[in-house]
């Protein structure tokens, strides 16, 4: 898998390469998140910046640093702690100051206090951007606003937020308890997009309008898609963006997800496919 993208001639690229190979997490490179800047690999290309593993024992007055891995670093100048953050906000109550927006129903509403408060922008997405979510967030809370749309019961929004927990927790291991707001982009953002009714139409588009279906799936992340239909869509304009967008070149992760869509399509359409021995991931 890794070794087939290390064929571009590019140092930093391929040196991304390599640190996804260090990735422990079981689901790889989406059992974790990204780091959006290319300013670690540039570093290490052409800075003799290098990464090392875990931190577990501190010797020397900070001279001395151990590894997870047995390596053992010396003559080391400095170490600089990013750590120390905490989500709060003061002006809450006592009880929901440090609320765990894992708690939270779709890291948005209390159970107990259901829509008299909501806290939009606790999703963090483990790749893209945070504001498509915060804007899919912001369309509900509207709809709820106004009458449109109203939550679930306080037992069924617990039901569903212990089955999200579980489902984060599980793809992403230490991360998702160490980052408490973190979630899967794409199945949060469609799980959002199926409670608006904003879901794109993806077969109506492979079939009319492949162009713009390409640039949806391998198109840069973003939300324009949601605004093709269901409330507050400009389908027009959306269509317009959409085919501004540029497309993924065919890369080996390009190809296998292309390949994988047609195995899943064609089990979804025909049944007896299954026998033919493809196995999904």
């Amino acid at each position: 898998f890794y070794q087939a993208e290390l064929s571009q001639k590019d140092p930093v690229h391929d040196t991304v390469v390599e640190l996804n190979k260090k990735i422990k997490a079981k689901k790889g490179v989406w059992g974790t998140f990204a780091t959006k800047t290319f300013s670690l690999p540039n570093a290490m290309v052409y800075h003799d910046c290098s990464v090392v593993g875990e931190i577990v024992k501190v010797e020397a007055g900070g001279r001395t640093l151990h590894t997870a891995e047995g390596e053992c670093l010396q003559n080391v100048d400095a170490v600089v702690f990013s750590t120390g953050y905490k989500n709060a906000v003061s002006f809450l109550p006592d009880e929901l100051k440090q609320t765990d927006p894992r708690s939270l129903y779709k890291h948005m509403f209390h159970p107990k206090y259901r829509d008299k408060i909501v806290w939009i922008g606790w999703a963090r997405p483990n790749f893209g951007s945070q504001f498509p979510i915060m804007e899919m967030q912001a369309r509900l809370f509207a709809l709820i606003c106004k009458g449109e749309l109203t939550l679930p019961a306080p037992a069924e929004m617990e039901k569903v937020t212990c089955i999200d927990r579980s489902t984060y927790l599980e793809q992403f291991e230490d991360n998702a308890y160490r980052v408490r707001s973190l979630v899967d982009y794409h199945r949060y953002m469609d799980n959002m997009a199926s409670l608006l009714g904003c879901e794109p139409p993806l077969w109506q588009y492979f079939f009319l309008h492949p162009r713009i279906w390409l640039r949806i799936v391998y198109g840069a992340i973003q939300s324009t898609q949601f605004r093709l239909r269901g409330p507050g869509n400009k389908e027009s304009l959306a269509r317009e963006l959409l085919m501004k967008l540029p497309v993924s070149k065919p890369t080996h992760i390009v190809k296998a997800g292309f390949k994988g869509r047609v195995i899943y399509a064609l089990r979804a359409l025909i049944p007896k496919f299954r026998s033919f021995g493809f196995k999904g991931s």
